[in-house]
Parts: C-alpha cells; sequence; structure tokens
C-alpha cells in the first residue's frame, strides 16, 4: 500500500497542475494540431497579401477591411463595432467562407498555387478538419487566430497569435525569414 501512496499524490499534483487536460496520445497527434495552427496563419497571411495587392487595383476583397497606411491594418468588413474584439478574431469557418467568396481573386494570386485545383480541395479538407474540430467542442470560438500582424513585413518578422481552448493552449506563429537582421 505504500507504494501505491507516492502514486496518488503525483496524479494529484498532476491533476492541479493540468486540471482535466487530456494530453495527446502521441507526439505526433501534438505535432499534427500545432501545424495544423500554423497552416492556419500562412493561410490567412496569403488571404491578407492577395486582398492588399487587389485593393491597390481598386478592387473590393469580401469580407476583410484594410485600413491605415498602405492597407496595414486587418479586420473583418461585417463587423460594424470598430471597439469589438471579434473584429481582428477569425475561426477557421471564417477563414474557409473568406476563401470562398474570394476564389476568383486568390485563384489569380500569383504567390502561390494553394489556392487552385488540388492545393485548395487540401486546403478546405484540413479546414474542414479545424471546423469539425470546433463543432465538437463545448466552447465558443474555440480555434481563433486572434492576432496577425505583417504590417511591417519587410522591416520586422510577421506573426500570429492563435488560441485553442480545446487543448487549452495559445500558440504563436512566426514566418521564418533569410534575414538575419529581423533577429537582432
Amino acid at each position: 500500500m505504500s507504494s501505491e501512496q507516492p502514486q496518488e499524490k503525483a496524479s494529484q499534483s498532476a491533476s492541479l497542475l493540468y486540471g482535466d487536460f487530456e494530453w495527446p496520445d502521441n507526439l505526433f497527434a501534438e505535432m499534427y494540431e500545432l501545424g495544423s495552427v500554423a497552416f492556419l496563419v500562412y493561410t490567412f497571411g496569403y488571404i491578407v497579401d492577395a486582398a492588399r495587392k487587389i485593393s491597390v487595383d481598386g478592387k473590393e476583397f469580401v469580407g476583410l477591411k484594410l485600413e491605415g497606411d498602405h492597407n496595414q491594418n486587418v479586420a473583418k468588413s461585417n463587423i460594424p463595432n470598430e471597439d469589438s474584439t471579434l473584429k481582428r478574431s477569425f475561426t477557421p469557418e471564417e477563414v474557409k467562407r473568406l476563401i470562398q467568396d474570394n476564389e476568383e481573386i486568390l485563384s489569380a494570386y500569383e504567390k502561390t498555387s494553394q489556392f487552385r485545383g488540388e492545393k485548395l480541395a487540401r486546403l478546405y479538407e484540413s479546414l474542414d478538419e479545424m471546423i469539425a474540430r470546433s463543432e465538437s467542442s463545448d466552447e465558443e470560438r474555440p480555434l481563433t487566430l486572434e492576432e496577425f500582424d505583417d504590417k511591417f513585413q519587410t522591416e520586422e518578422p510577421v506573426y500570429g497569435v492563435c488560441k485553442d481552448a480545446i487543448n487549452k493552449r495559445i500558440t504563436v506563429v512566426f514566418r521564418g525569414t533569410n534575414d538575419l537582421a529581423f533577429f537582432f
């Protein structure tokens, strides 16, 4: 019996630290979900870049509002309240809707073929998987891209901050660079 007591204490300590969090079965499962978050941020970056390029041509990108000098600030166009925290928060479903509403513009986007053919189909599958995970949760807006900054992408790092209430995780995703000046 004395050998079970330390194990019980360790279990109680872990439950105090982690609450009802359930660790993934293996490293692949954990990394797969983190990869999905990075994928969401990178996809959103392509969308924002395309929206900025289109706005220069005087066309409108449906669902996204670009404000400030050089269209640096990104927000949803369908939320009238300027102070709303939801204005800059995007769920996987909202990102999918941005792609669907602007598919023609995105398919002509020269930086990536991600929005054409088989890659577009895989993009929708990945977003659908994230949407299904969200819908299976009891949380309201459990997976969200909370902040995205690429305002000065030629002068500083680009990043996205995602909230994952399902796994009780905040993830910061940085885009890589080949310029060492970003790190100093």
